[in-house]
């Protein structure tokens, strides 16, 4: 709470919370206008947050990460290959980036957007407005130090996905608040796994985690409504599979 915290956007915004307003001369209409800017790095160490990020402690630690490295994310939940790589370096999202100031972290922020119009153009595959995979590519081509995350400083919702220790940041649009996916998610530290369910009600998905009581609540609803024979032939290809 004691450190400086400064928004950018296309609209007037009057807001206590930042030190700082920069109102952008672009309308932030799509994925290209949320990738970082050279001018978007008004501290010496910076940490890049998206709008639907929610930060459940301290993550002071994601600055002292910055005195050995340049710059500092977690990989996308699908991991994604990226073209021209090799096959084990993957995609990581743009939503939680922390970074120096640096002319060389200028030049990637321009690189990422450059990356980005080419691939928009020429590899359908990646997809249109899709931009973690030149963000990768660029941090690849670069000689910057760059440090993985794990997955408790970004993770995304409504996701399924992997914690171990306390989860720092949560990341989505989940239809569960944040405070109440915080509670559940971090009310141990112990390895567990999380997973989304859509709604039957409303739009959006909510988040659950893991346990026993659920598993033994799905296989209960499969035997009673597909019967015990068609259960036992799922369960037997479930354990094949596994």
């Amino acid at each position: 709470p004691d450190l400086e915290a400064t928004l950018y956007t296309d609209t007037d915004v009057e807001c206590e919370i930042f030190d700082q307003i920069n109102k952008v001369e672009y309308d932030i209409t799509d994925t290209q206008d949320s990738i970082l800017k050279p001018f978007m790095t008004p501290y010496d160490k910076n940490l890049y947050l998206d709008t639907d990020t929610y930060i459940t402690g301290d993550v002071s630690e994601l600055f002292e990460i910055l005195d050995n490295f340049d710059v500092a994310a977690s990989h996308a939940p699908g991991r994604k290959r990226v073209q021209g790589t090799p096959e084990c370096f993957r995609e990581y999202n743009t939503g939680v980036i922390a970074f120096r100031n640096s002319e060389e972290i200028k030049e990637i922020f321009k690189r990422w957007e450059e990356l980005y119009e080419e691939i928009q153009k020429t590899d359908l595959e990646v997809g249109i407005g899709h931009d973690q995979h030149p963000f990768a590519k660029a941090i690849f081509e670069s000689n910057l130090d760059f440090f993985t995350l794990p997955p408790e400083y970004n993770t995304r919702l409504p996701r399924c996905g992997y914690s171990s220790g306390e989860v720092k940041i949560l990341h989505g649009r989940p239809r569960t608040s944040m405070e109440k996916i915080e509670k559940t998610i971090n009310s141990t530290e112990k390895s567990r796994v999380h997973y989304a369910t859509q709604s039957f009600v409303g739009s959006g998905r909510k988040i659950k985690v893991f346990s026993k009581t659920y598993a033994l609540e799905k296989g209960l609803k499969l035997l009673f409504r597909e019967g015990p024979r068609k259960a036992l032939i799922k369960f037997r290809k479930y354990l094949r599979r596994e």
